[in-house]
Order: structure tokens, then sequence, then C-alpha cells
């Protein structure tokens, strides 16, 4: 594909109007991936769907996004160059873990959960409805990193607007799309609910043996509880996140804030310009250490899955440990939690 600038290394995937290819760049000889889509075979819907996309992933720019570099239309067939992903998606992930009875670390859950919050909350501020998050949509790349990918059914729209056409993959879609009620960026957030639980589970929230029984499954029951190795703080995240009620499910904003701190901190960015020779000494103050730590407890989760950090490439035995990775929650936070009431909010998670 000398057009672009780069040369075919191997096939990733195939779908009905392309295939999807890794590649390698004349230029640095890095490793990026070329979409093809034969616009000859699709409707005209689907043909400005497949414009759309391109002119929304030149607008975005962000670290958990799937980065656009090309694009290009030959003889029909619309060529989009873009970021490679060395480490397979999610849905990858999870089948895998399934199969080596392998359940995924929450400390690695809640990172995965924040970057995509980050992601979603970065086109919901420009106005960029997602429409189509699901496991398979969701990249890592060398570094263990979320990349939110496949803007193709995405929208711009804004809080005043909503739509009512029920796109997506239907594993995915929340109850107002399944009645083909009006929506908006809250559909973004009920897939992220269906996300993480898909990550904890490793199955989806909903099933059923066809899309009316899936449709009145997700409108009507409640998905099974987290298995009990996940905190009650994360079971709590996602059902305010598959909450039925778009008006009571929090916008990506709260979402995030109801996110660890502990997990937020190792994202930020260290000061710039900093020099320890201008530092101010100051009294060096002594530090409260709580007395009561738990390190580990006696696993509740009897079967015989293991926990796999992906963080650190850490294999624990569930049998004998079930290790307290999940950033613990401020007082405030858990108090709230700890109360008996009929519905969690997004305010009691943040302890407002």
């Amino acid at each position: 594909m000398e057009a672009l600038g780069v040369t075919v290394i191997k096939e990733l995937g195939r779908g009905t109007s392309g295939v999807v290819y890794k590649v390698q760049s004349h230029e640095d000889g890095s490793f990026k991936v070329i979409k093809t889509i034969d616009l000859s075979s699709l409707s005209t819907l689907k043909q400005m769907q497949a414009e759309k996309e391109v002119s929304i992933l030149k607008k975005v720019d962000h670290s958990h996004i799937i980065k656009y570099y090309n694009n290009v239309a030959i003889d029909e067939i619309l060529y989009i160059l873009m970021e490679f992903a060395s480490g397979g998606d999610l849905q990858s992930l999870i089948v895998s873990s399934k199969q080596k009875h392998q359940y995924i670390s929450e400390n690695q859950i809640w990172a995965w959960t924040y970057e995509l919050c980050l992601a979603v909350n970065y086109l919901h501020s420009h106005k960029i409805l997602h429409r189509d998050i699901k496991c398979m949509n969701i990249f890592l790349d060398n570094k263990n990193r979320i990349k939110l990918g496949d803007l193709g059914l995405s929208e711009f729209i804004n809080e005043n607007t909503a739509e009512n056409r029920s796109m997506g993959t239907p594993l995915f879609m929340s109850p107002e799309q399944i009645r083909h009620q009006p929506y908006g960026f809250k559909v973004d957030v009920w897939a992220i609910g269906c996300v993480i639980y898909s990550l904890c589970s490793l199955e989806s929230p909903f099933s059923g043996d066809n899309l009316i029984t899936l449709g009145h499954n997700i409108t009507t029951l409640t998905p099974k509880p987290l298995p009990p190795r996940y905190s009650p703080n994360l079971q709590t995240l996602v059902s305010m996140l598959l909450e039925k009620d778009q008006n009571l499910r929090p916008k990506i904003k709260e979402v995030i804030r109801c996110i660890p701190a502990s997990t937020k901190t190792r994202y930020k960015k260290p000061l710039e310009n900093y020099n320890p020779e201008r530092v101010i000494k100051t009294e060096i103050l002594p530090v409260l250490v709580p007395q009561k730590t738990q390190v580990a407890k006696t696993a509740v989760d009897k079967s015989a899955f293991i926990t796999h950090d992906y963080m650190h490439g850490l294999t624990v035995s569930a049998r004998k440990f079930n290790i307290s990775d999940t950033p613990e929650l401020p007082r405030s936070i858990s108090r709230n939690l700890n109360k008996s009431r009929s519905r969690t909010t997004v305010s009691d998670l943040m302890g407002l």
C-alpha cells in the first residue's frame, strides 16, 4: 500500500465489508493498522457512516483512543491508517481467561475502568457519542493500557438533543435503545457497565437465545452479582452503571469521581521543571499508620479459578488467598455503602 507508505505484514481480521491488516511503516519501521472498507458493497447509509468515522477520527486526539494517521480511497476502497494495539482486544482476553480458569485482578479492572472512562469523557466533552462500546472494540497497547477504537457508529450530539435509532451491538445496548426511546450519552455509560461486568464475571451481564429474549432480559432482569472475590465497591459501581432508568444513571464525569483515588494517582504526571535543590526544607512530621491493615483474607470464592494480575504478571491461588488488591475508598464513602438502602445512587458512592 504505497499510497500510505506502508507494507502489509498480515491480516488481523475480516468482516462483511472490509479487512483489517497489520502493516509496517516505510518511514520508521513502526507497526500500524489499516482498516479497509469496500464502499461499493455498502448502502448509502453505511457509506455515510464510514465517511463520518474518518471525520470523527481526524478530530479525536486522546491517549486512550486509537490514533488516526491518514486515509485514502482507491477504486471505491477506503483505507484508514491507524494505531496498532499489540495487546489485542478485551473480548479475546476474556475468552482466554475463561479457558485458563483465571480471574482478572480487581486492581487491573479498576485501572482499565479509569482509562476507559477517561476516553469516553473526552468524547462526551467534545459532543461525541460512541454508541458501540464493547469488549471487542477496546484494545490494549504494549504497555497494557486501554485504547478505545471503532468510532464507526459515533455521532455528534449535545445535551439537548437525543437519538432514537437502535444502533450498536445488542449485548451492550441499553434499555432505552432496546425500547426505541430517545437516548443520549448515558448509553455509553451503560455499555461501560457491561464491559466491567464482563471483565469480572468473564461473561456478559445479559444473554438470550434470540434478540427478542435478549431485549426482554436487558429491560427487565437484574444480572447475577459479581463473583464474591470482587469488592462491594466494584459491585455497587457496576449496579449504578447498569441502572435501567437513564435519568438515574450517572454521567461519565460522575463515574470518574467514583474511581478510587489510589487508582487515579498512578496517572498523575510528574511536576515539570522540578528541581530538588529549590525545594524548601520543612519540619518532618510523623507518619500516621493505621493500626489495623488487612493484607489478605481467607478466600470466600471456593471455585478453582485463580487470579491473574495483568499489570504485574502475578498469579495467586484463589483456593488459599484472596488478596485485597482493591484501593480502599474514603471513610465517608464506605459509611454510605454500608447503610441499608433500597437504591444506591451516584451521590451515595461519592459520599455526597
